[in-house]
């Protein structure tokens, strides 16, 4: 199985360990060894810098003429956690994980988190076994494929936070993992984020990655109330006054929805079903005063014709 991954990866390990170690979840290596050190975080804290940087001088040499901001949007759009997720389900990664019996049970194959895991830890075990050549040839061919050019493809409060802070001099940023608990399988992450050393925003995700940029987003809300983030971008919500539908349309076209008009004149129809969306609506209500669902699970189960009447409501 393992030579199996290897011709989906297109590189060969000299040191086959290295890719079993990169293939073991904690919920594995702490029911068989007992030890959290043999399963693949550090391989993953290593993969996230081997892979930013890969990404980073990917951008710097494409784009020669974007400015460091818009190049800090798309690295953070192609490291995230879905676009990974979605590099590691094309190589079949989920398929070859060792997992633990509560993860297994719970369908921890084919979860985001541990795949985005599990691809970064990859990329650190090519690194480790031939370098960055063979780190980098992976990063190509299941990375660089899809190039936010002209627009991201998920919101990045990090990113936001980091560019709104930025605006002053002499920031520093920080985020720390503060608890985590739950069973391997339904672990629950709490980070908190700093800036200048005092605490300005905590969050809580299923992953780290996502506990982070809900600590971000918690952050902007505090610092920056008049700031929403839409499609990676930010947005003073005075635009919304006096002009909802005109801005309306630009933000949920470049979410990357689909959009036409009614004779009102209000936009009649959203991919329903994609988070990016959700977050338009939340935008949308939260502007109008609005009451906006309280969950995107809560959000789909509108059908589609009673969700689009609902959204209109507010926006005509």
């Amino acid at each position: 199985m393992i030579k199996d991954l290897e011709a989906a990866l297109g590189y060969k390990f000299q040191n086959i360990t290295l890719l079993q170690n990169a293939l073991t979840h904690s919920s594995y290596a702490n029911e068989r060894w007992h030890n959290s050190l043999l399963s693949n975080e550090r391989l993953e804290f290593l993969g996230d810098s081997v892979l930013g940087m890969l990404v980073a001088d990917y951008l710097y040499r494409t784009f020669p003429n974007r400015p460091e901001g818009e190049l800090t949007r798309m690295r953070a759009d192609m490291v995230c956690e879905t676009t990974l997720a979605n590099a590691a389900n094309v190589i079949g990664i989920g398929e070859h994980l060792l997992l633990g019996h509560g993860e297994e049970r719970f369908g921890g194959r084919n979860r985001n988190s541990i795949l985005a895991d599990a691809m970064e830890s990859v990329i650190a075990a090519a690194f480790l076994d031939g370098g960055i050549a063979a780190a980098k040839g992976i990063v190509e061919k299941f990375v660089l494929t899809e190039v936010p050019v002209h627009k991201l493809h998920n919101a990045d409060y990090k990113t936001a936070l980091q560019e709104l802070v930025q605006q002053k001099k002499n920031q520093v940023l920080s985020y720390a993992l503060v608890d985590q608990s739950g069973p391997d399988h339904d672990k629950q992450f709490e980070v908190q984020v700093t800036l200048n050393g005092d605490v300005v925003g905590k969050g809580i995700g299923s992953s780290k990655k996502r506990a982070e940029q809900s600590a971000a987003a918690s952050a902007i809300e505090k610092l920056f109330p008049n700031k929403k983030v839409v499609s990676g971008r930010i947005a003073s919500s005075d635009k919304f006054v006096g002009g909802q539908n005109a801005y309306l349309k630009d933000e949920v076209i470049a979410l990357g929805a689909s959009c036409v008009e009614m004779e009102s004149g209000a936009i009649a129809h959203v991919a329903l079903l994609n988070n990016v969306s959700y977050i338009a609506v939340r935008t949308i209500s939260d502007s109008a005063d609005g009451e906006a669902p309280d969950s995107f699970a809560e959000f789909c189960a509108d059908s589609a014709h009673n969700a689009e009447a609902w959204l209109i409501e507010f926006i005509k």
